[in-house]
Formats: structure tokens, C-alpha cells, sequence
């Protein structure tokens, strides 16, 4: 057989023996290919679906159950989709703020003492709950959300700073103290607002257990 006549040969496998046995090989190749590419795909396909199904329920099961009694709660009392969305950035800005003066009271001593006397963390978490649990009376909170927690929230960061200083003369240590006034006189404004926040709660309570 002619090697120069080989490729016409094998192109033409209806009249030689060698490109019937050529092209049968040849298909049979190209199937193994794609047989091969298709079960690699489907394989590694099932399993990222079977991990991100697992990752899914694993880190959603909860909060979809809790998310839609939340939204629920906020649908009954009135509020919208814009209002929600406002009202959880509200929320999850003042609760950042929250554990930022809870992370300082841990670095120093005197902020930690005050903190523990006047229970500045259960004040703060109790009116961010009942918050949370009465969208609609936010405007009642509006002080002590714009207000006075940025407000504790730098007088913890700069006290905190100041504390720090090796040296403290004597204007530093009367400016400290003030700080601490400042601190004190600012829980008392919070404690004042989370009583005006629950006023009618209390209301009613008292009204119940008079006419008991």
C-alpha cells in the first residue's frame, strides 16, 4: 500500500478495509470523550449542589423560620418594605454601637466599674429590645438613637484614650473626671427615655393590678 495514498484511504472507509477500521475507532474514541466530559460534569455538578444544599439549610434553617416572624410582627404593626428596611439599619447601627462600648468597659478598669454600677449594658440591650419588639414607636426612641448613644459611644472612646496616657497632669485627670460625670449624667437621660418608651406598658399594668 501506497503511504502517500494512506489519508485517502482512511477519508474514504465505504471502499477500503483500513478507514472502515479507522473511522470506527475514531467514533469510538470521540464517545469515550464525551462520555467522559458529560460524567465529570454531572459528577462534580451533584456534588456542589449537594454541599451548597447542606451550607443552605445548615445556616438558614433558623433564621427562615425567625426572619419570617419578625417580618410578620413588622407587617402587623404597619410597616412597610421601606419603613422595615429603615428601621433594621437603624437597629443594626445602634446595636453596633452597643458592643462598641461593651468592648471598651472590658479595656478599663474605671469604665468597667461604672458600667457594672449603673448597669449601663442591661440598660442599653432592654431598650434596644423593646425597640425591636415595637417598631412603630421608634420616633419616641429618636433621642437616644441619634442622640445620646453616639453620644456614650465618645465619651467611652476618648476616655478610654485618655486613660491611657503614661503621664496625666492635672488638667488631664479633672477632664477625666468630668468624663465620668458626663458618662453618669448620660445614663440617667437613657434611663429617663427607656421609661418614657414603656410608659404605656406600665400603664397598663398598673391599671390591671388596680382593678384586680
Amino acid at each position: 500500500m501506497n503511504l502517500f495514498n494512506l489519508p485517502f484511504l482512511l477519508m474514504d472507509p465505504i471502499n477500503n478495509e483500513h478507514g472502515t477500521i479507522f473511522t470506527i475507532f475514531l467514533f469510538l474514541g470521540i464517545a469515550l470523550i464525551i462520555t467522559y466530559i458529560i460524567w465529570r460534569n454531572f459528577f462534580h455538578n451533584s456534588n456542589t449542589i449537594r454541599t451548597n444544599k447542606k451550607h443552605f439549610l445548615k445556616t438558614n434553617q433558623n433564621n427562615k423560620r425567625i426572619n419570617h416572624k419578625i417580618l410578620a410582627n413588622y407587617y402587623k404593626q404597619g410597616l412597610n418594605d421601606s419603613d422595615i428596611d429603615y428601621f433594621r439599619q437603624t437597629m443594626a447601627s445602634a446595636l453596633k454601637q452597643i458592643n462598641q462600648i461593651e468592648t471598651i468597659s472590658r479595656k478599663n478598669q474605671t469604665l468597667s466599674s461604672l458600667t457594672q454600677e449603673y448597669q449601663i449594658s442591661q440598660l442599653l440591650h432592654g431598650f434596644f429590645k423593646e425597640i425591636v419588639a415595637k417598631p412603630q414607636k421608634i420616633d419616641v426612641a429618636s433621642d437616644f438613637l441619634y442622640k445620646e448613644l453616639p453620644t456614650l459611644v465618645t465619651l467611652y472612646s476618648k476616655f478610654n484614650e485618655i486613660d491611657g496616657y503614661i503621664y496625666k497632669d492635672h488638667e488631664t485627670k479633672k477632664v477625666l473626671k468630668i468624663s465620668q460625670n458626663a458618662i453618669k449624667n448620660a445614663y440617667q437621660k437613657i434611663n429617663d427615655e427607656y421609661h418614657k418608651f414603656i410608659t404605656e406598658d406600665l400603664e397598663t399594668l398598673h391599671d390591671a393590678a388596680n382593678n384586680f
